[in-house]
């Protein structure tokens, strides 16, 4: 079955075959860059028909530039630590802490070993 969209008829999407998801520092950054084995790798990888995905810490606009420094297209973003899912180019999922929250969370006290870095 074909589905149109703006006019023209398109194939549905086939199924992915596998997804792989992959950190970004010290897995596939290594001091600061990709290996070209890794990228022709990634690149044949998709061309098989597999999912591609990064899961980090960095943010998302960090994240689809390494991917066309890559030469290919990510099906997942999983990125901010987790705050923020993004698929097929949509932002599925953001949630980011509350100031609030996360100042009660730095307030360690001296009972945990720590100093706390409050002005109460």
């Amino acid at each position: 079955m074909e589905r149109k969209e703006k006019g023209k008829a398109q194939k549905p999407q086939e199924p992915l075959k596998r997804l792989l998801l992959c950190d970004v520092d010290g897995t596939l950054l290594i001091d600061g860059s990709v290996r070209e084995e890794d990228a022709r790798w990634l690149q044949r990888w998709k061309e098989a028909g597999n999912g591609f995905g990064l899961v980090t810490g960095r943010g998302e606009a960090f994240c689809r530039e390494l991917c066309r420094e890559l030469g290919v297209e990510p099906d997942v973003l999983i990125t901010d630590n987790g705050a923020e899912v993004w698929m097929e180019n949509r932002c599925l999922h953001r949630e980011w802490l509350p100031a609030a929250q996360v100042a009660r969370k730095l307030c360690v006290q001296t009972a945990c070993g720590l100093r706390s870095v409050c002005r109460l």
